[in-house]
Formats: C-alpha cells, sequence, structure tokens
C-alpha cells in the first residue's frame, strides 16, 4: 500500500480512530450478519471492513464566524454539532434499514447505481448512510429520496470525510426514476 494513499491530515485522523497501515480485522461476523438482512458480502466491501469496519471517524466542524454565533432561529442560538462522525458498521447500517425492507432500498437505488448497494457505515444519531456497491463505489443518502456518490472507492470517501474536501458529488433523485 502506498503511503501517500492519503493527505496527511486523513492519515492523522485515521491513526486517532485506530487505524494503521496493515489493519485487518476478522470480517466473517460481519459477514454473518449481512446474510440475516439478506446480503452477501462482496469481495471490495470485505477487503474495506476488514481494513476499516469498527472504527468512527470524526472531522471537527470550524467554529462559526463572529456573526454566524449570533444567528439565532426563535430567539435560540443555532445548535450546531461540534464534529462529522461517522462508523463503519454494518450493525449501525443495517440498523437504519429495518424501516425500509433491503428489497425496498435495491428498488429505489439500483437503477441510479447500476448494481446492488449494501450498507455499511452511518452517522450516528443522524439519518445519514453510506452504501457501497460492487465495484467498491461509495454512495450517500440521508432520507432515501437521493442518492449520491461521494467516491469511486473508500480512500476517496473516506479522504473526502475527514480532511473535509468538497467533492463533486453525482446526485441521482430516486424521485424522478420512472417505473
Amino acid at each position: 500500500m502506498s503511503l501517500t494513499r492519503f493527505t496527511p491530515l486523513t492519515r492523522s485522523r485515521l491513526c486517532i480512530a485506530g487505524w494503521h497501515e496493515g489493519r485487518h480485522i476478522a470480517t466473517h461476523p460481519f459477514a454473518s450478519f449481512y446474510r440475516l438482512f439478506g446480503y452477501e458480502m462482496t469481495p471490495v466491501l470485505e477487503a474495506a471492513l476488514a481494513e476499516f469496519g469498527n472504527l468512527l471517524l470524526c472531522r471537527p466542524i470550524p467554529k462559526p464566524l463572529p456573526f454566524q454565533s449570533r444567528l439565532r432561529i426563535f430567539h435560540r442560538p443555532l445548535e450546531r454539532p461540534e464534529r462529522i462522525e461517522r462508523l463503519i458498521s454494518p450493525y449501525l447500517a443495517c440498523g437504519y434499514t429495518v424501516h425500509t425492507t433491503i428489497e425496498a432500498l435495491n428498488d429505489l437505488f439500483m437503477p441510479s447505481a447500476g448494481s446492488q448497494l449494501i450498507p455499511f457505515a452511518a452517522a450516528p444519531g443522524w439519518d445519514d448512510l453510506w452504501l457501497m456497491d460492487a465495484m467498491g463505489r461509495v454512495f450517500l443518502t440521508t432520507d432515501l429520496s437521493w442518492l449520491g456518490l461521494i467516491g469511486e472507492n473508500i480512500d476517496v470517501a473516506i479522504d473526502s470525510l475527514l480532511s473535509g474536501r468538497k467533492t463533486e458529488m453525482q446526485i441521482f433523485n430516486t424521485l424522478d426514476i420512472e417505473e
């Protein structure tokens, strides 16, 4: 693996989360769990979970500018989270989809993505779900009405999250898909 795989900032934040070059955790518990939901773990997803599984990835949100901190809604200060988090965990990600069957999830998104999508990461406390297709592309959805391609692979998606780098997200609006 290349040492230039991630930016220095991303590498530092990954290390804080417990990642290291060559990290490899057992994935058979994930595979067994996925089978309960009707998924078979793809080789590219298995490799991603072996390296990044169970990591809580965090990026601080910059403090607001002085004029932004005075912004009030209904005379109360605007509440802002202190950081952005994603937990690379099928357990949390599949829990997000409990109210939406796996078939319904893929019925919505397969026409846009071109292949079955498997949930693998989520934002604790937020309606934010990361999904991966068989080619390793990473997608984001928040309310199941749209799907955004956030990275051609897990490295790009993680680097974008942890560095705060804006990416050109390809958006698929599931409400526009013709039946």
